[in-house]
């Protein structure tokens, strides 16, 4: 929910509140040497994370005439969620003391809290057609949203610290290029 208004003549501000939901599917392959017996370990860790809860920002456009403007947005939430972990390692070739190559087996679930953050700017462009009954618009813009504390996956260092759990390893940052165009009647 929100609602535009003028701060100035070329500039107006679009407070929004709400809910969000999110999924974020995460995998992580790949393989180490283990220093004890020169043994390869192949990893396969998946995260599925699930959170909902409530979400605010800011949206700002500065027109700068004939239809053209630029925009910068702001959001954040805060989301409570559940991570559904799945993690298998495995000893190439195996060890004679660990039974069918089975290094690790994880599978975890747990509850926790992630702040977001959402930030948006770029170009656009509006026109108004068919006696103001028609609109049509463009944009062109930057978008960066950071998942803090995202990457949850445990951490196996040797085989006498098996899931070293370790408590924040890192945010996840999607960013890129985004273009919409919009009809509206």
């Amino acid at each position: 929910m929100g609602r535009e208004f003028f701060v100035s003549k070329y500039l107006t501000l679009r407070p929004h509140f709400g809910m969000r939901l999110d999924w974020i599917r995460q995998t992580n392959r790949g393989y180490y040497q283990n220093q004890t017996n020169s043994s390869q370990i192949n990893f396969d860790k998946k995260d599925q994370w699930y959170g909902i809860g409530l979400a605010g920002g800011v949206d700002s456009q500065w027109d700068l005439g004939k239809g053209w403007s630029l925009f910068g947005n702001i959001a954040g939430a805060i989301l409570y969620g559940l991570h559904n972990m799945d993690i298998d390692e495995t000893n190439s070739p195996a060890q004679s003391n660990s039974a069918g190559g089975v290094y690790a087996d994880v599978d975890e679930s747990y509850r926790i809290s992630h702040p977001i953050l959402d930030v948006q700017g770029g170009i656009r462009w509006d026109n108004m057609f068919d006696h103001d009954r028609l609109h049509l618009g463009v944009q062109i813009g930057w978008e960066h949203h950071i998942y803090f504390s995202q990457n949850q996956f445990p951490v196996f260092p040797d085989a006498s610290n098996p899931g070293l759990m370790v408590s924040n390893q890192g945010d996840l940052a999607l960013q890129g290029w985004t273009f919409s165009a919009r009809f509206d009647f």
